[in-house]
C-alpha cells in the first residue's frame, strides 16, 4: 500500500465562509500538531507578541489551503480579531479547540 497516497486521499477538508470569502480548512497531521507544540516550547523565551505571530502564521499556513504561501508581511496585515477567528476555525476543525476543553472541564 502506498501510505503517502492513502494519507493524501483520506485527509479531510471543510469549506468555511470567512467574512464573505470561502476558505478551505484542512485536517492537520500528527506531525504538524507536534511541531506546533515544539514551537511553543522554543518561543517561551521570546517576546509574546512575536511568538504568537509565528505560531499563528504556522497554523494558518498548515491549516488553510489558501494560506499555504502566506508571508509574514501579509500576516501583519490581518487584524488580531481576524487572526484569532481563523486560528480558532483551524483548531475547531481539528478537534483542538480550547473551547471544547473548557466545556468538558
Amino acid at each position: 500500500m502506498n501510505i503517502d497516497k492513502f494519507l493524501a486521499d483520506t485527509t479531510t477538508t471543510k469549506t468555511i465562509d470567512f467574512r464573505g470569502q470561502e476558505l478551505t480548512v484542512k485536517e492537520l497531521s500528527y506531525g504538524e500538531v507536534a511541531s506546533f507544540s515544539k514551537m511553543a516550547q522554543e518561543f517561551e523565551n521570546l517576546d509574546a507578541m512575536e511568538s504568537n505571530k509565528a505560531a499563528m502564521g504556522a497554523l494558518l499556513r498548515s491549516g488553510i489551503v489558501e494560506f499555504e504561501e502566506l508571508t509574514d508581511k501579509q500576516l501583519d496585515g490581518f487584524s488580531p480579531v481576524a487572526l484569532k477567528e481563523l486560528n480558532e476555525a483551524v483548531l475547531d476543525f481539528n478537534g483542538l479547540s480550547a473551547k471544547d476543553e473548557e466545556g468538558n472541564a
